[in-house]
C-alpha cells in the first residue's frame, strides 16, 4: 500500500506530504476498505451497500477547488463514501496517476492528449465544467481591460511599468505559470503565439492557489487565474480583467465570445474499481452540483 502512495508522490513532483506515505491503512485504486459481503457472506453476490469507501483524488488545482464545492452534498447523498482530495500540481499529473492506478479519479482541466489516450487506453474522461481564464490584477493597478496587443507587449517586456495602460507609475510584476499549464497554453494558443519568448523578469508560478495568494497579497502585480477560483477564495484583491472590451462573464463564456476557456474533467479507469467513484461521475451532472458550481460563475457541461 505504501508503495503506491509513494508512487504518486513522486510523479507529484514530490509534492505530497510525508503524513501520506501510511503503511496498511491506504488503499488507492484497489476495493473498499471494507464491505458487507465481507463481513458478512451471506451478502456475497447481492448490491452491497457502501462502507468506508475512500475515493482519491488529485491532479488539476483549479478543477480541485471547484470540485471541493460539492464534497459535503455528495458525501451526504452517498453514505460510506468520502472524497480524499491529495495535493494538486497538474492535469498531467492527474492523469498519470489515474492512469497508472496510483488514483482513483485524476483532475484536469483540459481533455486528455492524444498520446496520453494512447499510454493509458484504460481511462475514460467526463467533462462537466467550463471555467473562464482570466488575467488577474492586484486591484491597485486600477485597471479593468487590456488589450490583445498590451497583453503580448507585457509578456514579452515591451510594456514594463502599468503608468503605460493607465494605472499607477510603478513597475509591472508578471507572474506566470509553466508552459504546460493549461492556463499558459490558452494564453499562448489565443494571445502570445508559441513563438513569443516571456520576458526573463517574470516570476513562475507552480499552482493555482500560490497565484492566486501572490496577487492578492503583492501590488503591482498581473497573472492567469480562474473567475471560479477567485469566488471560492473570497479574495478581495484580485480584479480580473476584460480582454479587448469583453468581459469573463458566464454569459460570454457560454456563447463563446470569451475565449479563454477550460473544461475540468474526471479522468477514470474504466471500469472502475472502487464503488462511489461512479456515483461521483454522475453526480456532477445532476441538478444539485450545477446549481452549487453556477454560484461561482462556472458554467456545466451537458453529459456526454
Amino acid at each position: 500500500m505504501a508503495s503506491r502512495i509513494s508512487g504518486f508522490k513522486m510523479c507529484a513532483c514530490g509534492l505530497l506530504p510525508l503524513f501520506f506515505i501510511l503503511t496498511g491503512c491506504v488503499n488507492l485504486g484497489g476495493k473498499s476498505a471494507s464491505s458487507p459481503a465481507a463481513d458478512n457472506p451471506a451478502a456475497a453476490g447481492s448490491a452491497p451497500a457502501l462502507k468506508n469507501t475512500i475515493i482519491y483524488l488529485a491532479g488539476s488545482g483549479s478543477c480541485e477547488a471547484s470540485l471541493k464545492l460539492i464534497k459535503a452534498p455528495f458525501e451526504k447523498a452517498h453514505p460510506g463514501v468520502t472524497l480524499n482530495f491529495l495535493p494538486s500540481t497538474s492535469s498531467g499529473d492527474g492523469i498519470k496517476g489515474a492512469g497508472e492506478g496510483l488514483l482513483d479519479v485524476g483532475l484536469t482541466a483540459r481533455t486528455m492528449k492524444t498520446e496520453e489516450k494512447i499510454k493509458y487506453p484504460g481511462l475514460r474522461e467526463r467533462m462537466f465544467l467550463k471555467d473562464a481564464v482570466v488575467l488577474a490584477v492586484n486591484k491597485n493597478v486600477g485597471i479593468k481591460n487590456i488589450t490583445t496587443g498590451q497583453i503580448v507587449k507585457i509578456f514579452n517586456g515591451e510594456i514594463t511599468n502599468w503608468k503605460k495602460l493607465g494605472g499607477p507609475d510603478g513597475k509591472i510584476v508578471l507572474l506566470d505559470r509553466e508552459e504546460s499549464e493549461s492556463s499558459k497554453m490558452l494564453l499562448r494558443k489565443n494571445f502570445l503565439g508559441s513563438d513569443l519568448q516571456v520576458t526573463k523578469s517574470a516570476i513562475l508560478i507552480n499552482s493555482a492557489e500560490t497565484m492566486n495568494r501572490a496577487i492578492e497579497d503583492t501590488k503591482n502585480t498581473i497573472g492567469q487565474t480562474s473567475i471560479a477560483s477567485v469566488l471560492i477564495g473570497g479574495y478581495k484583491n484580485i480584479v480580473p480583467l476584460a480582454i479587448d472590451n469583453i468581459a469573463p462573464t458566464p454569459q460570454n463564456v457560454a456563447n463563446g465570445s470569451y475565449k479563454l476557456v477550460r473544461e475540468y474533467g474526471l479522468v477514470i479507469s474504466l471500469p472502475a474499481e472502487k464503488n462511489g467513484v461512479n456515483d461521483l461521475a454522475d453526480y456532477v451532472y445532476e441538478d444539485e452540483a450545477i446549481n452549487i458550481f453556477s454560484k461561482y460563475d462556472s458554467v456545466p457541461v451537458g453529459k456526454k
